[in-house]
């Protein structure tokens, strides 16, 4: 029976096979189009390929004529440069003279290694933007990290301009919405030197230079690759925050922190991811949400479901970077990253999450040149940090994070941007190499005192200071192992650090010397909300600006054109006589603006800018326009957002491995500003003369190899 029915089959698909019927269907015209895109693309594939191959020589023989032209006046043919922001003078030759850092040692002995003085003041945004222009603050226009609104007084980013937020590139989609990806423009004038390079086809590969924007090529004809540092969380989404999810009270938890209570359901906990939008752009922005859950699987490990991925934390081991995708409208998505640390799953549940990043393999602001430059290298290092770890530095401030949990993140960060400069070494032999690296300014910033307010858990001691300045030493020892006797190799801080003791609330000062009046109860609103503009002659913002009220400049102004000289005078004489109640002196030297800056945008200059004497500083309040109760209060660190001490209390450091010469009479001291003509000129490129650094002569001698 079996064999019948095998026999019949067979029979059944022999006929079918050889007496076939018509058939008919019917193809679309898509199929059509389909196929014609597939064959285009393939076309055009080949074709490129072809193209490529016949114009090779030509492109041979274009890059080698134009390339030794731009090249042909250059006395090195490679320029590495890199910045360690923060890296003190005194804790450096200290180290040095104890043997710690022997690589640095290794420059010290064949050729440069002295101070490097600082801007006026020496804070970040103004030290930054005058490495990049060689210019003063009076023409680049940075004075301070915020600058204060000519309408409503509330302080704004002094370096970046946050544009078109009705246009999108970067929210990905088609429809409207509230919430579009920013475009990023810069307050800053002048042109960053490595622009002026590719004017003359010289390549440039920079990485994370702090408060540097990504240039317009087609406009400045920047001439390769570039990783931009400008997004800091203050100026972009999120306010500058990290989030604590906590089952605890939720009373103490201090200012610096997104805090969002949550309460368990047995092992579980459901709530929602924030991000925030910065208030300067809507006044009415909503707060973008995603839906989060954390699962308690024991006492040190907990399940998290984010964005349709799970991920399990454990306790003290902050996470990999994680993908976390907003939605913002319909048919937008705005990706970001960020890391979770799981701090107690016992008895109670706290998560930290670090701010959220733009994510760097479709970052909703572009952020590097050429566009697909961060995406490439995201995905060869992986995902990695939008900006400074500004934000986290509070919340370890703030006690929500251990020394060992900080000093990961620090690690983490500088491992990643060393990894990246090493990788473009080899890939990169002609041109400027440039990166900074910030881990140790945000050691220093977050470093406590004994005695200080706060629990005693941040007592960085020097020698965990040490630990940093050694990574920092091992990776230039990786450096000079990748350099050449061609090469010029530079290290720089943009500027050092001051001990400080005391906080002074400068607009607490102007209140008790009748200069500012607050209306009654509204004496603690930020951003000088609560203060009577109509009664008010002076005010202080950022890191130790003083600004006259003035009629011209701002919309509640009450002093004169007339009055302004005679007012500046008097505030600066009170301010020189300040003593604490120790009897020290508060303030070493108040700078008049329109004396010590010069240029175009010297008028938008603050009237007065204070630099303090060794142990004090600008408190945060003065920063987030708070005025406080007290005039003087303990520092909880060497320097959080500000560090308007003077400059010539904390100087940077500069090495080099050859020896710098200066044929300017009286040119003794380095200033910052100096690097930027300095480079130009080795590459040959004519130093633009509205630059105000000097250009210094360097040395015939390298350094030797080990």
């Amino acid at each position: 029976m079996r064999s019948r029915w095998v026999v019949t089959s067979l029979a059944c698909l022999f006929v079918v096979l050889i007496l076939p019927s018509p058939a008919q269907a019917y193809i679309g015209p898509g199929a059509g189009f389909a196929l014609a895109g597939s064959v285009f693309a393939v076309f055009a594939a080949v074709l490129s390929a072809v193209a490529m191959l016949l114009t090779w020589p030509l492109r041979w023989i274009f890059r080698l004529f134009f390339g030794s032209q731009a090249m042909s006046k250059a006395a090195v043919q490679r320029a590495v440069v890199i910045g360690l922001d923060g890296m003190d003078w005194s804790l450096t030759e200290r180290l040095l003279s104890e043997g710690k850092l022997p690589n640095l040692a290794r420059l010290r002995a064949n050729g440069t290694c002295r101070p490097l003085k600082s801007t006026v003041p020496p804070v970040s945004e103004v030290a930054w933007t005058t490495f990049q222009t060689g210019m003063n603050p009076g023409k680049h226009g940075v004075f301070d990290a915020r600058v204060p609104s000519p309408t409503d007084y509330h302080a704004e980013a002094s370096t970046l301009r946050v544009n078109g937020l009705a246009q999108s590139n970067g929210a990905r989609g088609w429809l409207p919405l509230p919430l579009a990806a920013a475009k990023l423009g810069t307050r800053r004038r002048g042109v960053p030197f490595w622009e002026l390079l590719g004017r003359k086809a010289i390549f440039s590969a920079v990485l994370r230079v702090p408060h540097s924007t990504v240039p317009v090529q087609q406009a400045n004809r920047f001439r390769g690759v570039m990783l931009s540092g400008a997004l800091d969380p203050d100026e972009w989404l999120d306010a500058g925050k990290g989030t604590l999810f906590t089952t605890q009270s939720t009373h103490n938890v201090p200012a610096a922190l997104n805090v969002q209570a949550i309460t368990r359901e047995g092992n579980r906990v459901r709530s929602r991811l924030v991000l925030h939008q910065h208030p300067q752009w809507h006044d009415a922005a909503q707060p973008l949400e995603l839906p989060i859950e954390f699962k308690v699987l024991s006492d040190d490990r907990v399940l998290l479901s984010v964005s349709g991925e799970k991920h399990v934390l454990r306790k003290d081991q902050f996470s990999d970077w994680i993908a976390v995708t907003f939605q913002p409208g319909l048919g937008k998505t705005l990706p970001g990253v960020c890391r979770f640390l799981l701090l107690e799953a016992k008895a109670d549940l706290r998560v930290y999450v670090t701010p959220i990043h733009l994510d760097p393999d479709g970052p909703a602001v572009v952020n590097s040149a050429p566009k697909k430059y961060g995406q490439y290298l995201a995905k060869r290092f992986g995902a990695f940090a939008g900006y400074t770890s500004t934000a986290d530095v509070r919340s370890a401030r703030a006690n929500v994070l251990d020394e060992k949990h900080l000093l990961r993140l620090l690690i983490d960060d500088d491992t990643t941007r060393a990894d990246m400069f090493l990788d473009l070494l080899g890939k990169v032999r002609r041109g400027l190499c440039l990166v900074v690296l910030e881990g140790i300014d945000a050691m220093h910033r977050s470093r406590r005192q004994a005695g200080s307010r706060g629990d005693a858990r941040f007592t960085y001691d020097v020698a965990t200071l040490e630990e940093g300045y050694r990574r920092a030493d091992e990776f230039i020892g990786k450096v000079l192992d990748r350099c050449t006797s061609d090469d010029l190799l530079i290290v720089f801080s943009s500027h050092g650090q001051a001990q400080a003791r005391h906080d002074v609330d400068l607009n607490r000062w102007l209140e008790d010397a009748g200069y500012l009046v607050c209306h009654p109860g509204r004496r603690c609103e930020r951003n000088l909300a609560g203060v009577d503009w109509a009664q008010t002659r002076a005010f202080a913002s950022g890191s130790g600006s003083i600004y006259c009220n003035s009629k011209r400049r701002f919309a509640a102004g009450t002093v004169t054109d007339q009055e302004l000289n005679v007012l500046r005078q008097e505030v600066t004489d009170k301010l020189l006589s300040l003593r604490c109640a120790a009897g020290e002196p508060v303030v070493q030297r108040v700078y008049d603006c329109r004396r010590v800056f010069w240029g175009p945008r010297r008028d938008d200059a603050p009237d007065l800018l204070v630099a303090f004497a060794d142990g004090f500083r600008a408190g945060d309040q003065t920063a987030e326009g708070a005025i406080s109760e007290h005039l003087f209060t303990p520092t909880a660190g060497v320097h959080a957002m500000n560090a308007a001490w003077d400059r010539d209390l904390a100087p940077g450091v500069l090495f080099c491995n050859r020896e710098l010469v200066s044929h300017v009479n009286g040119q003794h001291e380095v200033r910052l500003a100096d690097l930027a003509p300095t480079l130009l000129k080795q590459f040959g490129v004519a130093v633009p003369p509205e630059l105000d650094g000097v250009a210094w002569e360097l040395a015939l001698q390298e350094i030797d190899k080990p």
